[in-house]
């Protein structure tokens, strides 16, 4: 590989600045992917996996120090061209990262707070409304009958303009059509939580957040029966992986669950 800037020196002290930022994902081959934002750097030697976790578990470390993370020890010339391609892609740094406990907000999350502050509100939900063909017709300008509803609307947006027992709507900001979004007080911050929104410049809901982590555990035990269900009637390659057509299907499948349990 052709590096564009000087290559990585065995007694260099390097950083991960966005170390909490880092996802892996073990995918069938075998193959490794780490997600940080936008990056995906993949591995498919089986020796490099147990490096490339140990890499993301580091806030600096001496470059040398990594010919040492793999089960067995790797040479130095290999290591440095992984190191010198991470650093061109901006994942690791030579310099420390500025401490900053909270960042000031992003142009784009007080561009999305003045979105928020113009969008046109309704004046009450619509989910219970028995006049159906007139909630239609202030979606899309037109009351065709209830039996039509799924070629304007997909089977598993229908539950997202109800209300549940806080007074917010079950979509948030997935509420489809948007000018049935009720305006709702919501708290947006920076996400500081381990992921891959880490300190992202959109904010997240924190109020959503907050109502979410009460029943967490729940949605994923459901989200797993689902899961089991599905694969009962649409089992899987032989190799364990998915068309992307079935995996539209079991998603959609998940979602509309809700949308039964409201009807």
């Amino acid at each position: 590989m052709q590096h564009e800037q000087a290559s990585v020196a065995p007694n260099e002290t390097l950083f991960l600045a966005r170390r909490k930022r880092f996802v892996t994902v073990y995918n069938p081959g075998p193959e490794l992917a780490l997600h940080c934002g936008l990056h995906i750097v993949t591995f498919d030697e089986p020796e490099l996996f147990p490096w490339a976790e140990k890499l993301i578990q580091q806030d600096s470390f001496m470059a040398r120090e990594a010919t040492t993370w793999a089960t067995q020890p790797l040479e130095w010339p290999r290591i440095q061209d992984l190191l010198t391609s991470l650093l061109e892609a901006g994942l690791i740094d030579r310099e420390p990262p500025k401490a900053v406990a909270n960042p000031p907000l992003s142009q784009a999350h007080f561009d999305f707070l003045e979105e928020e502050a113009k969008r046109p509100g309704v004046d009450g939900p619509r989910s219970w409304n028995p006049d159906s063909q007139a909630v239609l017709e202030e979606i899309i300008g037109l009351g065709v009958p209830i039996g039509y509803l799924e070629t304007v609307m997909a089977v598993h947006r229908l539950a997202h303009i109800a209300v549940d027992r806080e007074g917010r709507q079950v979509g948030e900001m997935n509420t489809f059509p948007d000018r049935l979004r009720l305006r709702t007080p919501t708290e947006w911050k920076t996400c500081n939580y381990a992921g891959g929104r880490y300190q992202d410049e959109m904010p997240m809901n924190m109020s959503a957040l907050k109502s979410m982590l009460a029943h967490w555990k729940p949605v994923l035990q459901a989200t797993l029966l689902c899961r089991e269900e599905f694969l009962k009637r649409f089992p899987q390659s032989p190799d364990g992986t998915w068309k992307l057509g079935e995996v539209h299907a079991a998603a959609s499948h998940v979602l509309a669950l809700v949308s039964l349990q409201v009807m």
